[in-house]
């Protein structure tokens, strides 16, 4: 204002460090951009400037800040010309050689450019939208690179999971870093950067496990610029085909069992009749073995009168595809015959089994 103290002083201060740097200026009239794009005092009566150019300044800043807030106006001159003209509804409108601003707009202006300089230096990480499947035992490519592209050979590019580290696989000094990688991942990451000038690697996981599955951030960094993408690896296995057997009398029906294994994720399994019809499980257990693949074994009772062909159903639902089996009971236990071991009042042994000897059911 013009009553308001006419001595002010500009402090900048790093948080971390606890220190600053102020410059300081006497204001005793408007402040105005000239027409060689310099900001100055026309009033001073000492003749100081704040980045002028007048033969009589007394502090002259560095020359290369000069040079950056010339350049600065200039860019934001068309900008100001359009807006101008924008809203006065014409094509162009001349900026003249002088605008008077006063010292807090300058340096609300400058503040703002200054501003967007640093957000347009900024980029983006991206990586598929779309989640990456790959079967057990198969290498996943994960691509990630940076937007817009640019040179990413003296950055810093990690993959990792839960936590930054241990990571899945570094990239840092220009070489593949290995000190601090989780020992699941050892010997089995590698880095592709064909395209690291522009901007793009791709990580290579070999032979695929189920532990494997999940989600990644491939993060790049330059300096104290840092962004980070989120990525989702889907394993998947199909099992072995399910097996029907036999598996005797029981509740006044033929106990029928369905084992599959190898699938990943945990898998589906039902039991439908000849129509297609779902059928109840009488029976159900799940396990894993020493790979992390599941195992499913289901079973269904059949009785005398019901429908005896009967289907093993075991689905992945990841990838929507399914194994099957079908067996006619009737066929199973046409040839079966009944032998009984010991003598009244022992309790016998009895056991089932075909007549040629191919199959043997016990009774539960």
């Amino acid at each position: 204002m013009e009553d308001s103290n006419q001595h002010v002083t500009c402090s900048v201060r790093n948080l971390l460090l606890n220190q600053e740097k102020a410059a300081a200026i006497d204001i005793a009239g408007p402040t105005v951009w000239s027409k060689h794009g310099t900001l100055s005092n026309e009033h001073s009566p000492t003749g100081a400037a704040l980045l002028g150019n007048s033969p009589g300044e007394r502090h002259r800043a560095p020359l290369a800040l000069e040079r950056q807030t010339t350049q600065v106006w200039q860019e934001s001159k068309a900008a100001i010309t359009g807006h101008i003209a924008m809203e006065r509804g014409v094509s162009s409108f001349p900026l003249g050689p002088i605008v008077s601003l006063s010292l807090p707009s300058c340096i609300t202006l400058l503040v703002s450019l200054q501003i967007h300089q640093l957000m347009a230096a900024q980029f983006r990480v991206t990586g598929p939208a779309q989640p990456i499947i790959v079967s057990v035992g198969e290498a996943a490519v994960l691509p990630c690179c940076l937007s817009p592209r640019m040179n990413a050979e003296d950055m810093e590019v990690r993959w990792f999971r839960s936590w930054f580290s241990p990571y899945v696989h570094l990239y840092r000094h220009r070489r593949d870093q290995y000190a601090q990688q989780m020992p699941e991942y050892q010997r089995r990451t590698w880095l592709i950067k064909d395209d690291i000038t522009s901007g793009s690697v791709f990580l290579i996981i070999c032979s695929v496990r189920p532990s494997d599955h999940g989600q990644y951030k491939c993060s790049f960094q330059s300096g104290s610029s840092y962004e980070e993408a989120l990525l989702d690896l889907q394993v998947t296995a199909m099992g072995s085909g399910p097996h029907i057997s036999a598996d005797g009398y029981q509740d006044g029906g033929i106990q029928v069992g369905c084992r599959s294994a190898g699938w990943y994720p945990e898998p589906k399994a039902h039991w439908r009749d000849h129509r297609g019809q779902l059928l109840p499980t009488t029976f159900e257990e799940i396990s894993t073995d020493t790979d992390g693949l599941f195992h499913t074994e289901i079973s269904i009772i059949i009785m005398e009168e019901s429908n005896r062909k009967v289907t093993c159903c075991v689905r992945n639902p990841l990838l929507n595809q399914e194994k099957t089996a079908t067996v006619d009971i009737a066929e199973m236990t046409e040839d079966w015959g009944c032998l009984t071991f010991g003598y009244p009042p022992e309790t016998p042994d009895r056991s089932w089994h075909s007549k040629t000897g191919a199959q043997h059911i016990t009774t539960l």
